[in-house]
């Protein structure tokens, strides 16, 4: 119901801007399991000498860039790790950008509807009443319905999809799970 009528409220110009914020933090959080997940040859590799042997998949690299000894796979393995996370992490920043740029814009557009709306209603209006009190509600509507309504529910469904994925991966992998 919350996602509805937020998305009701939100202008049309910024729907697909949303729409794109939502799939950003998406691929932000696949980009976080995926380089979670590359720590785990690594782990493997330095927790049990001798699986890159018995590993097909490790051997077959190994072979395949002619490694000499087990310590220049694993340094090789673990600057390949440390490139995957700065990229990774300058994507992730990005996304962050855009989603700031996005929030503060949706603020900067009711600020100003806000702001017209009231100045149309001339200055006998704001004599009656304390500007102060108008200001602020210009303000802060505004920004709390960017940052605190509309971001966290695109949050919220990216949560949900990211553990859907998960238990999806949990059942393919082992269906006795379920």
């Amino acid at each position: 119901y919350a996602l509805k009528q937020a998305w009701k409220f939100l202008p049309d110009s910024f729907r697909n801007r949303g729409l794109f914020v939502g799939t950003s933090l998406f691929v932000n959080s696949i980009l976080e399991l995926f380089s979670l997940a590359a720590l785990i040859p690594l782990f493997s590799i330095i927790l049990k000498p001798g699986i890159i042997q018995e590993n097909e998949y490790l051997k077959a690299s190994y072979d395949f860039f002619g490694f000499q000894s087990e310590n220049e796979y694993i340094i090789l393995l673990c600057a390949g790790i440390l490139t995957i996370m700065v990229i990774k992490n300058i994507l992730i920043l990005l996304i962050y950008r855009y989603q700031a740029d996005f929030s503060y814009s949706l603020y900067v557009h009711y600020a100003t509807s806000l702001h017209k709306f009231f100045y149309r209603k001339g200055f006998l209006y704001f004599k009656e009443r304390n500007a102060n009190l108008i200001t602020r509600d210009i303000n802060l509507i505004s920004q709390q319905f960017s940052r605190e309504v509309i971001l966290p529910i695109l949050q919220l469904l990216n949560e949900l999809g990211v553990t859907l994925l998960i238990l999806i991966g949990i059942v393919l992998y082992n269906s006795q799970v379920v």
